[in-house]
């Protein structure tokens, strides 16, 4: 019996030997061990996380995509900022450089193309010396006079007004002048005494100036508010193009001179 309980001891004892020397193998590669190794190594410094490497010469630099140089800049600004040594400033500097040279070719590349194909140009409808601007502006004005003038039977005004509305009374002078001007029948409307007519237009703010089409149910809002003439007549000479269907609504920039021009969103120009 005696004998039976010292085995039994024993291998107790074994037992508990192995379970503590599996533990401590267990410490050294999951438990404190393993984060004693982890935190003695020694992390980065800025100058190797950060250092970027030499550019490349320019030759390599006019070839990559703007894209490539747009992220390299950043980098290399961030660079330079962070060292604010000569070198790092040059770097950046040559990449803008680089990049300042692929515009300017691009430039360059531009003035020609559209110098030898008119069809790519706007310089025909929007010119920049002076003579070219008078021109332009004569033009336009011929456009709106003769649109509005040869319209005064087929269109009419309906303006909004109310007594205590400031805005009214300085508007009134000039839609008197556009009256008189272009032939055009103009008809002044309380809002106060005819709210079935501001509830039929929908009228929200006084004045408000809707261009109707004699003989039909088509109304167009053409301005409301303070504006100066010249933009009013503009904007009636617009809605009354597209209203008769002689425009597109992509066209309603478009004078009657620009129609099929570089101006014309809708011209069918022969691109060679």
């Amino acid at each position: 019996m005696t004998r039976l309980l010292m085995i039994i001891i024993t291998l107790q004892f074994s037992t508990l030997l192995l379970a503590e020397s599996i533990h401590q193998e267990r410490g050294k590669w999951w438990g404190k061990g393993y984060e004693l190794e982890k935190d003695s190594e020694e992390e980065p410094t800025n100058e190797e996380k950060y250092n970027l490497p030499p550019l490349p010469a320019k030759e390599e630099l006019m070839k990559m995509h703007p894209e490539q140089l747009r992220e390299m800049e950043q980098k290399y600004l961030d660079q330079a900022i962070w060292k604010r040594d000569e070198e790092s400033v040059k770097e950046y500097y040559t990449l803008v450089a680089a990049f300042r040279a692929m515009s300017r070719g691009f430039a360059a590349v531009h003035n020609y193309v559209t110098m030898t194909s008119p069809e790519l140009s706007t310089a025909d409808m929007a010119p920049s010396t002076p003579m070219g601007i008078k021109t332009k502006k004569a033009n336009i004005l011929n456009d709106l006079n003769s649109k509005l003038k040869s319209e005064y039977r087929n269109f009419g005004l309906m303006i909004f007004m109310s007594g205590s509305c400031g805005a009214c009374k300085v508007m009134h002078p000039l839609y008197k002048a556009f009256a008189i001007r272009h032939g055009w029948q103009v008809q002044y409307i309380d809002v106060e005494q005819r709210p079935d007519l501001v509830d039929h237009f929908k009228v929200k703010v006084t004045p408000t100036v809707i261009m109707v089409q004699s003989n039909t149910n088509n109304h167009q809002t053409v301005s409301h508010g303070v504006v100066a003439l010249p933009n009013l007549e503009t904007n009636i000479y617009r809605s009354l193009r597209l209203m008769k269907g002689e425009i597109d609504m992509q066209q309603f920039l478009t004078m009657e001179h620009q129609m099929g021009s570089s101006l014309d969103p809708l011209a069918k120009r022969k691109i060679q």
